[in-house]
């Protein structure tokens, strides 16, 4: 089984080939990852090229900080994430990683496992 840690809990990587991801509410929608808090484990959509499936996981990587150290400058008053700032965050972060070498693992690169 794969899987990262985020503030110590382990959460299992997970590949969909579907879209329709199902969301913490039970509602399916078109989704290029997910976050399961309760299951811990965390979705990305494998038909995604590789450099998007990597910022996918950093992102999803990011909910899971957010809300493990209920960092309140990113939730917004409704209590749900506020999205754009964790998706420049993934994507500077996948870059500066990637810039030192650093590659986060993909559908594919797990196979290889």
């Amino acid at each position: 089984m794969k899987q990262v840690l985020i503030c110590g809990i382990p959460f299992e990587r997970r590949y969909a080939n579907d879209s329709r991801l199902v969301d913490q509410d039970f509602n399916p929608r078109r989704l290029n990852g997910l976050i399961n808090y309760e299951q811990h484990s965390i979705t990305i959509l494998s038909k995604n090229p590789v450099e998007a499936q990597r910022q996918t996981l950093m992102h999803e990587i990011l909910h899971g900080v957010v809300d493990s150290l209920a960092i309140r400058e990113l939730v917004g008053e409704n209590g749900d994430h506020i999205e754009a700032p964790i998706k420049q965050l993934a994507t500077g972060i996948c870059e500066a990683l990637e810039s030192l070498g650093l590659v986060l693992p993909d559908s594919e690169s797990d196979k290889a496992e």
